[in-house]
């Protein structure tokens, strides 16, 4: 074997060994996907290389709707359903009485993941946390509460995200920033969200 042959073996093994640790890893990330998933939806942020996600997380209160007439309703191109799609699970619901209606609905959340909906009828404030985990099992309304229990709204920053809660429920919903840049515009747009 002569030096030229032993040294293209030896750039061959090296490759070989600078590549294998890369490709164990991406194999162990796709073996163990569902977990690494299961482990990211009970995250409340998770930052990586200057870029910072945000989770919002479903409440332990399930509330129950018409799952058949749910599924009718078409999720959009981006997975997310539109705004008329949220109006319409609000109204497939059983959560409504004869002579409520929906009024307008709001986006408060968005990130490629999730997305948070508030939803006003004439006597209720629904809150909707759109992502894949609760279209799986139809449970997008998260809860709700008559609208006159909505003010006063606190306001609070968590993982870099904004929260607010309403005065119904000890519960803190994310809002995003760029929706709403400061707690004034968002506190203006929940009045005129509930306003008669």
């Amino acid at each position: 074997m002569n030096e030229h042959t032993s040294k293209v073996i030896v750039a061959i093994l090296e490759l070989i060994g600078h590549l294998i640790w890369p490709m164990v890893f991406l194999f162990l990330i796709f073996k163990f996907r569902k977990y690494i998933e299961a482990l990211l939806t009970r995250l409340g942020s998770l930052k990586i290389a200057g870029s910072e996600w945000v989770f919002q997380q479903t409440t332990d209160k399930e509330v129950q709707t018409k799952s058949e007439s749910i599924e009718k309703i078409q999720i959009g191109p981006d997975g997310f359903y539109s705004s008329e799609g949220i109006r319409k699970i609000v109204i497939a619901s059983n959560l409504l009485e004869n002579d409520d209606t929906v009024k307008q609905e709001l986006l408060i959340f968005q990130t490629p993941k999730q997305r948070t909906w508030l939803v006003a009828t004439k006597k209720y404030l629904f809150v909707l946390l759109d992502d894949e985990s609760t279209q799986k099992i139809n449970a997008l309304i998260q809860t709700f509460f008559e609208k006159s229990k909505t003010l006063p709204v606190q306001f609070s920053i968590h993982d870099n995200a904004g929260t607010v809660k309403f005065d119904a429920e000890d519960i803190w919903w994310y809002y995003s920033f760029n929706l709403f840049p400061t707690t004034n515009s968002l506190k203006n747009a929940i009045k005129n969200l509930i306003k008669d």
